[in-house]
């Protein structure tokens, strides 16, 4: 499962869902009577938490499966997007302290390649989650340095 990501790839899976693997493979293989696990029962936990995360753990925008949408609540993708404004607002920031709205959104079209929509979505959010934050009408300006 972890070898299918690469890079920059999101976390398929994590220390606790491994630590559960081997429990489910250790109970798979006490139902079965025996003393010891078999590749059989590893190859079934593995089945059985692939179609799990696939439930519940998917990237809904890049369809892959990602541990950080059960973990955190936000895809790996979101968070690259959040990330990307967030600087996109710094190098803006340097030249006035400020940047406006208008601008961001059309850098973020221009050079990020977002849509208008998707940019003042992410916009909004962050400015609902106190990331950034309106100190004049039009104006933005991040929380911390």
């Amino acid at each position: 499962m972890r070898s299918k990501g690469g890079a920059e790839a999101a976390v398929a899976i994590t220390p606790r869902q491994l630590e559960a693997l081997v429990r489910i493979s250790e109970a798979r293989a006490r139902a079965f009577l025996r003393d010891r696990v078999t590749v059989e029962d590893a190859k079934s936990a593995i089945r059985i938490m692939t179609v799990s995360l696939s439930d519940v753990g998917v990237d809904v925008k890049t369809g892959a499966m990602d541990i950080d949408v059960i973990m955190t609540g936000k895809p790996r993708s979101l968070r690259d997007s959040f990330q990307r404004v967030i600087e996109t607002v710094a190098e803006l920031e340097r030249e006035t302290g400020t940047v406006e709205e208008t601008v961001l959104v059309a850098a973020l079209v221009d050079k990020e390649k977002m849509e208008e929509r998707e940019a003042r979505r992410l916009i909004g959010q962050l400015i609902k989650e106190g990331i950034l934050y309106s100190p004049k009408p039009g104006r933005l300006k991040r929380t911390a340095g």
